[in-house]
């Protein structure tokens, strides 16, 4: 199974969450927190409904060259250059 950390160490939440805005902050309304929020899980949810509808069979990790060829593709430093994505999908 590969390893999200870099989702949850870049994403939105966290990073609000670092500064010190979360549900619990005691203030007036924060249009950047609401509006923020929720296109992360607008975004999250389409892109799960269309990785699910993409591989309707569970992926084959290793063996699915279109996932380590998208893998390699956004971690490499030339390329997209994502910080923490791994390089290859296990």
């Amino acid at each position: 199974m590969v390893n999200l950390q870099f989702i949850e160490s870049s994403g939105l939440p966290f990073e609000l969450a670092s500064r010190g805005f979360d549900e619990d902050v005691d203030m007036p309304p924060n249009l950047f927190l609401e509006d923020g929020m929720q296109l992360w899980d607008t975004n999250g949810e389409f892109a799960a409904d269309f990785v699910n509808k993409i591989y309707k069979i569970k992926c084959r990790g290793p063996d699915d060259d279109n996932i380590q060829a998208w893998a390699n593709e956004t971690s490499a430093f030339d390329m997209a250059a994502v910080p923490g994505f791994p390089a290859m999908y296990y």
